[in-house]
């Protein structure tokens, strides 16, 4: 072999076989060009003539290539995706030829019923309605089978991740609450904690507390974040005996949810008032040899 197999991969024999001397592989070379020499043995050696000829050899295809995936292995969807919408595309290579490298796609194992995949483009379809706060996650087995005889596969896990899209409305623990404080409490005492929750995650799912209404002079606070109530002002019975506060929760979503419960609150009485006469001064008038004096009655 005078030239055309560097890596030195044929043999020729004296009778002219050729020869593989290597393993061959079609996907790293499919083509080779030899050039083979023949020459006769008459002595002496410089009379002898010499003839080449050209060889091509052209290796065919056999299937074996496993399909290769070239696509991510994450795929991030809103949980309120529309049904039939494409959510993401699986992507495999075959290195062999013909129908060898043709690729079928396929969905195993466990999914929920939730995708399915084109067998042709790979394309993962959304199938069935999600909620991240049923399943915030799916993994998939996405598989690849090339048309050679037999077929040869390759599998790749696909993690479907939910994102959280503000479809929950915080809840309070209990719709109505109802305290009994004393009159004289003092101002900055935490009389009350309301709870509220929200199953959304991230910002979608952090709550405020804020006061709606019944605040009436603002007479009490709430911390926007804890949920504690507490005195902000003197508080006087005789001036006002109750209150009805409407509280609020709301989450921080970019469209906020809104709950709201109510708050009674009773002030009880404490003996902060001396008593007063209605009339002062009283006046009474006697006859001087009464030996009795005459019964008055006094209003305070």
């Amino acid at each position: 072999i005078a030239s055309g197999d560097p890596q030195s991969q044929f043999t020729i024999t004296n009778g002219g076989v050729l020869q593989t001397r290597k393993a061959l592989d079609r996907e790293t070379q499919s083509f080779y060009n030899l050039v083979i020499t023949v020459n006769d043995l008459a002595p002496p050696p410089m009379t002898r003539f010499t003839s080449t000829a050209q060889v091509s050899v052209i290796l065919l295809d056999v299937n074996d290539c496993p399909p290769t995936f070239t696509s991510q292995t994450t795929a991030y969807i809103q949980e309120n995706t529309p049904v039939d919408t494409l959510v993401f595309t699986a992507q495999a290579s075959d290195a062999d030829s013909g129908p060898n490298s043709y690729v079928e796609y396929s969905l195993k194992g466990p999914f929920g019923n939730k995708f399915s995949v084109g067998n042709i483009d790979g394309g993962v379809i959304l199938v069935g309605e999600l909620d991240r706060e049923e399943m915030a996650n799916y993994s998939l087995t996405v598989v690849a089978t090339d048309k050679g005889e037999p077929p040869l596969s390759s599998s790749m896990e696909v993690t479907m991740i939910v994102l959280d899209v503000n479809d929950n409305t915080p809840g309070f623990s209990q719709n109505i609450y109802d305290i009994e404080i004393e009159e004289n409490t003092l101002t900055g005492t935490d009389v009350l904690q309301v709870f509220a929750s929200d199953a959304d995650e991230g910002t979608n799912g952090q709550i405020r507390f804020s006061i709606a209404g019944g605040n009436v002079n603002s007479d009490f606070r709430i911390d926007s974040v804890t949920g504690v109530i507490s005195v902000a002002k003197l508080l006087d019975r005789e001036t006002r005996s109750s209150y009805s506060l409407l509280v609020q929760a709301a989450d921080r979503g970019s469209s906020p949810r809104v709950d709201r419960a109510t708050v009674n609150i009773v002030l009880l009485d404490v003996n902060d008032c001396a008593p007063v006469f209605e009339l002062s001064p009283y006046s009474v008038s006697v006859q001087e040899n009464l030996g009795n004096l005459p019964m008055n009655i006094l209003q305070a």
